[in-house]
């Protein structure tokens, strides 16, 4: 799929989206939460870490850091390897690289420079298109704009955002369509969310979240019987509630919340969305992990991390990550 549409088109009616769900859902059968990036407390270099979910595994091995510490990168696994791209370091200032972390070798391989250096930006692998890396800031500037690590790990000119954002999540909903919910823009904090249709090039802009939040985690989720995609998005800076999104009904539903306004990171597992890390004000950098599923909500995991993280990447990859 060429993406050729650069301009903003944003409709303003409220849109009927058709996702193409699966005849089934598919669970992937991945166990391992690959953890990278960040700082921990004190402001210092977080490690890179993989957690065998499962318990089946047993004490995954050692990994390399991150070249640079990476604090708050657009991460997605893209090509099956874990990717980083932008965020910001104490050593670098405003980061450009895109680094990916190869399993085969245990190295972190840098792979391409963007246009821009982006703290805080917002990534989703995209099918037929790459890794979508949107938004960001760098020295009190807030883009719209954004890159696309293609498929032959080559920096393009992607499709603008509706607005200027940092600190915003983002979510591949199907396979031709992306959700952008949140983040900080001019105006500050704000509770606005946005479709992205790769088939048309336009924006669609959706009902607003019930809180402005940023730095918050997100995830999507697959409902009973395949009827609907719900995407979560919890907690943020001075944010205490999670909310669930209907694609089917344009509407946010308010869930029982984490309890702490956390700086919080996403990863989706299993039909269910994880909570790994984060920073609350009161505590500092956590290393709790909690999971929310469609049924019960949230639950506290008995595993945690090795070590605090926080403003970090973090997904569950494959075994041989363990």
């Amino acid at each position: 799929m060429s993406v050729k549409v650069l301009a903003i088109v944003v409709s303003l009616v409220k849109p009927v989206i058709r996702v193409d769900l699966p005849s089934r859902h598919v669970v992937s059968d991945y166990q391992v939460l690959f953890v990278a990036g960040g700082v921990t407390d004190g402001y210092r270099p977080a490690g890179t870490e993989a957690i065998d979910l499962s318990g089946s595994l047993g004490q995954c091995r050692p990994l390399p850091n991150t070249p640079t510490e990476m604090r708050t990168p657009a991460y997605g696994l893209f090509q099956e390897k874990p990717t980083l791209c932008g965020g910001y370091s104490d050593l670098d200032g405003y980061i450009s690289t895109c680094v990916q972390f190869q399993s085969d070798t245990d190295e972190w391989e840098l792979v391409a420079n963007m246009a821009l250096a982006r703290d805080s930006p917002a990534g989703a692998v995209v099918p037929g298109v790459g890794f979508w890396i949107t938004g960001g800031v760098n020295d009190g500037l807030i883009f719209n704009s954004t890159e696309i690590l293609n498929g032959d790990l080559v920096i393009e000119p992607g499709p603008f955002l509706p607005i200027p954002l940092w600190g915003h999540c983002i979510v591949q909903v199907d396979d031709t369509h992306t959700m952008v919910a949140g983040g900080f823009n001019l105006n500050g904090p704000n509770p606005r969310s946005f479709m992205f249709n790769w088939d048309s090039g336009t924006w669609s802009s959706l009902t607003n979240m019930s809180y402005a939040r940023y730095f918050h985690g997100c995830g999507k989720m697959i409902t009973s019987g395949n009827s609907d995609v719900v995407v979560l998005a919890f907690s943020g800076d001075h944010a205490y509630t999670t909310e669930l999104y209907s694609v089917a009904d344009d509407r946010w539903v308010l869930r029982d919340p984490l309890q702490r306004p956390l700086f919080a990171t996403g990863a989706e597992y299993q039909n269910t969305v994880l909570s790994v890390g984060g920073f609350t004000y009161e505590e500092g950098a956590e290393d709790d992990i909690y999971q929310h599923t469609l049924d019960g909500g949230w639950q506290e995991l008995p595993i945690k991390l090795s070590q605090s993280h926080f403003w970090h990447a973090a997904f569950v990859v494959s075994n041989d990550h363990c």
